[in-house]
């Protein structure tokens, strides 16, 4: 007999929805707090929610070779987005003046990190536009703007990709800190508690973790 029923399942995602890839928005948040970060946000078309991988080595005990669990890491430092490019280019021009602040092309001078680096929050949303959980990159940067290639017989949207390297990331569940812990107690999928404090918790939690 069968643990689980065709039911349950049904039940169960009656009760709680499924997770829907194409719910979500991102903040950028810029060391220089450029005025476009808002516009270029708004602009992502795909995004990457960082991983996380535990580091093991094979171990022999006796005839038995096993797995023993040695340390955690971050799976990857750099996270990858797709955003649509305006018709006045705004945004691949926000990156490259992201990225010549980061690196003079000419000179190859650096500038110091705390220049450079800023803010990445991933949010995922529920079908009623609630945020329900964020991943928040520390430390970030672009670090990689793909070649664009065009043509005239590729008729579409142009999209600017980049790569963002960050030092950090944290979440609900990943070094949370008190702050994160109440977002995920108060992201309720429906009711009027959260629409009541979401836009108050949201600017202490920023703070608290920064």
């Amino acid at each position: 007999m069968a643990y689980f029923k065709t039911n349950d399942f049904i039940s169960k995602v009656r009760k709680d929805d499924l997770a829907r890839s194409n719910r979500f928005e991102v903040i950028i948040n810029s060391p220089a707090n450029f005025l476009t970060d808002r516009e270029v946000s708004l602009q992502v078309e795909e995004a990457q929610i960082p991983g996380l991988q535990i580091k093991y080595a094979s171990t022999q005990i006796g005839s038995w070779v096993e797995h023993r669990a040695h340390g955690i890491e971050y799976f990857g430092d750099t996270a990858a987005f797709t955003f649509f490019c305006d018709s006045n280019w705004d945004v691949r021009t926000y990156f490259e003046d992201w990225m010549t602040k980061i690196a003079n092309p000419l000179s190859k001078e650096v500038t110091f990190p705390d220049e450079y680096t800023g803010t990445v929050e991933i949010f995922a949303l529920d079908r009623e536009d609630n945020r329900v959980t964020r991943w928040k990159l520390y430390d970030a940067f672009p670090r990689l703007m793909n070649i664009l290639p065009m043509g005239q017989s590729a008729e579409g949207i142009v999209r600017v990709n980049v790569t963002f390297a960050f030092r950090r990331w944290v979440s609900r569940g990943v070094d949370a800190g008190e702050a994160e812990k109440l977002f995920g107690i108060f992201s309720l999928r429906k009711g009027s508690v959260k629409n009541a404090i979401n836009s108050k918790i949201l600017g202490s939690i920023s703070d608290a973790l920064d």
